[in-house]
C-alpha cells in the first residue's frame, strides 16, 4: 500500500508584476495556511516519508511551512519536472520514488491537480490552494503506478475546514 498526499501550493502574491510565474512568492494568507496543513497532517498522524515539491518559489516556500507545522525533518526534494507539467510527468516522478517511501507529499499546481485526482477517482474536485487529498494506491511499489491504477480518496481537507 502506497499513501499519496497531493497538495496544491499555498495562495501566492501578484503584488510585484516583475516577478515571473515561477518567481512568485507566498502571501500573507498563503504563509498561514500552509501552517494549518501541515499542522494537521501531523494531528492525522500522516507525516511524509519524503516531500517532493515543485520548483515554484511559491511551492518551495509551501513546503517549508509544512514541513515547520510538522517539525519534521525528512528529504525534501524539489523537483523542476512538476512546474508546468502534465499527469503523466506526476506519475513519472512518482515512479522514480524509492519504495522505503510509504507516503509521500507531492506539492504541484493546478490544473494538474485536479486533472491527477480525477485520473486514479474518476471524479472531478476543484482543488484550492493549500488543498491536500490523501489517496491510496493497493501497490508495493510507486514503480508500478501508472494511469490505470485505481486510488482510494480517503480525505480532503481545505484550510478553510481547518481555520
Amino acid at each position: 500500500m502506497k499513501t499519496l498526499l497531493l497538495m496544491r501550493h499555498a495562495k501566492s502574491s501578484w503584488d510585484n508584476p516583475e516577478d515571473t510565474d515561477i518567481e512568485r512568492p507566498l502571501n500573507e494568507r498563503g504563509k498561514r495556511q500552509a501552517l494549518v496543513m501541515g499542522e494537521h497532517l501531523a494531528a492525522e498522524d500522516l507525516v511524509p516519508d519524503i516531500i517532493v515539491a515543485s520548483s515554484a518559489k511559491r511551492a518551495k516556500k509551501t513546503a517549508e511551512r509544512v514541513i515547520k507545522a510538522m517539525q519534521w525533518d525528512g528529504p525534501l526534494e524539489v523537483n523542476p519536472d512538476l512546474y508546468f507539467s502534465s499527469v503523466v510527468t506526476y506519475i513519472d516522478v512518482l515512479n522514480e520514488q524509492l519504495d522505503k517511501h510509504n507516503r509521500v507529499l507531492l506539492i504541484g499546481h493546478n490544473p494538474i491537480i485536479e486533472d491527477f485526482l480525477n485520473t486514479f477517482t474518476n471524479e472531478w474536485r476543484e482543488v484550492k490552494t493549500s488543498a491536500i487529498a490523501h489517496l491510496e494506491f493497493d501497490i508495493n511499489s510507486w514503480q508500478d503506478l501508472s494511469p490505470d491504477t485505481a486510488a482510494e480518496l480517503k480525505h480532503f481537507w481545505v484550510p478553510a475546514m481547518l481555520e
